[in-house]
């Protein structure tokens, strides 16, 4: 924003130019333009400004001049035609207070110019020596708010489901951002659907949606918007709070068919506890077709599973046609914290033409749960907890992980053709790399000889430079191990 603050301007010549003059007129032109001897423009000098008896002059001035300097009898010296003498580095010259893109000069190139009207931001412009040229538009019409559509902050209690849809609706007509302003008060929908590229971005935690019934809060979608092999590029999900809101029964944050380089970071998912519902087998994501080359990063899920062999993350489908598979979805920098079910599952359907591969996880956390945990206490009946499964896939990669506090019996990483340990030959998963982990601290098993920091019933692993921390006496009394 201008601050209609004037430049402070000096010229010395020394005391044989004493009384030299210089003339302000507008760039390129004869036209006078005002120069002043104040900062706040209330005390215009004469033009042409006059230097003292040591050759100096000083003076505020604001803006593009075209400067004409001659000396004490006139002569001339040197014209500056065009010179920019300005305080307001992001903003516009003189009074115009930003409103209108200024001409641009060959000095101060790359200068960068914030327009804006009385109320909102209208673009940014940069000068390239001839001209401002726009590079961020103001331009707001692809962004959707959804408290507009809500008509103001959500009070917390109300379905908000409709509202937001037809936010997601009309983005996706035209391309662009879904909003949820951060506010005081959650949103409350369910069974929102995403079927075209857009980003759905909130202010971080505080941008809170809670799940308001049964099934995925979020489903994304292949839509009409695909690639040539049928699967919805680019689509953005980011700075969400999703909170299943303690659900028991058919809950899952996010469900997603038929995506390509998609990007789900920044996110909270938190108390999403179970799933019963056919085909949503994960309570935080369900990938329910297939998921190529996408990545999902900074995402913590907290409080999230169900103790009925349901999942935080189901990567469980293969696909179905020619050319599909679920293959190279990156996961970094996730933490599973206190999960009820196995954390991540990644399993071929049995019969599938294609086998899920390259799945990585790099730099995750899993903490399984604490008898301390205020959901639930973990118990020998409890149906497997375990960090990651490993089942008919292939190249997958396990790097700079830690695997901490997991639950009774069960190993961290779990590597088999079906998860049971009924072992078939050529079933299992190949070609998998674990490496850089720490395994520590285990709760103290039921029966001795169960706890693995790495299971492998079928398959090939590579282990690599991890480290396995026994800190549990308990089980170095059954096993004794150290």
């Amino acid at each position: 924003m201008a601050e209609n603050h004037a430049k402070l301007w000096h010229l010395h010549l020394g005391t044989e130019f004493a009384g030299f003059k210089v003339y302000a007129y507008e760039p390129g032109t004869s036209t006078p333009k005002d120069v002043w001897a104040d900062p706040g423009r209330s005390n215009p000098y004469s033009n042409p400004v006059t230097a003292d008896a040591n050759g100096w002059i000083v003076f505020y001035a604001d803006g593009d001049y075209r400067l004409k300097i001659k000396d004490s009898s006139g002569a001339h010296l040197k014209t500056l035609d065009p010179i920019r003498i300005t305080d307001d580095r992001f903003a516009a010259w003189e009074g115009d207070n930003g409103t209108t893109v200024p001409g641009a000069s060959c000095y101060d190139p790359w200068q960068l110019f914030l327009k804006h009207t009385a109320t909102e931001f209208s673009g940014l412009y940069t000068n390239t020596g001839t001209e401002f040229t726009e590079i961020l538009s103001g331009d707001t019409d692809n962004a959707y708010n959804v408290q507009t559509y809500i008509g103001g902050e959500p009070d917390g209690s109300a379905d908000n489901s409709v509202a937001i849809q037809e936010a997601i609706d009309a983005c996706e007509a035209t391309g662009g951002i879904v909003y949820f302003p951060a506010c005081t008060n959650a949103y409350r929908a369910i069974g929102l659907t995403v079927n075209e590229p857009i980003t759905i971005e909130g202010d971080g935690r505080m941008s809170q949606i809670k799940t308001n019934g049964d099934g995925s809060l979020f489903t994304f979608d292949e839509g009409t918007n695909q690639n040539v092999e049928g699967q919805n590029p680019g689509v953005t999900m980011r700075g969400l709070y999703l909170d299943g809101n303690s659900r028991t029964d058919n809950a899952c944050a996010i469900t997603m068919s038929r995506l390509d380089h998609a990007l789900f970071s920044d996110l909270w998912i938190e108390e999403f506890l179970g799933t019963n519902e056919a085909g949503l087998n994960g309570a935080g994501l369900t990938f329910a077709d297939t998921v190529r080359e996408s990545r999902f990063t900074d995402i913590q899920f907290r409080y999230c599973g169900t103790y009925n062999s349901k999942w935080v993350v189901d990567i469980s489908d293969g696909g179905t046609g020619a050319q599909d598979a679920t293959n190279n979805n990156l996961f970094t920098r996730c933490a599973f914290i206190y999960y009820y079910g196995d954390a991540v599952v990644a399993s071929t359907p049995s019969g599938a033409p294609n086998r899920i591969r390259g799945q990585r996880f790099d730099n995750c956390l899993w903490h399984g749960v604490l008898a301390t945990t205020p959901i639930h206490v973990p118990t020998a009946n409890d149906k497997t907890s375990r960090p990651i499964v490993l089942t008919r896939s292939e190249a997958n990669v396990v790097s700079n992980c830690r695997f901490s506090t997991l639950p009774i019996d069960n190993p961290a990483i779990y590597v088999d053709d079906d998860g049971t340990g009924g072992a078939v030959a050529g079933q299992g998963a190949f070609g998998c790399s674990v490496e850089s982990c720490i395994f520590t601290q285990h709760i103290s098993p039921s029966t001795a000889g169960l706890k693995h920091g790495i299971y492998v019933a079928a398959g090939e692993v590579s282990i690599r430079k991890c480290t396995f921390v026994v800190q549990d006496p308990a089980w170095e009394a059954a096993t004794g191990a150290t």
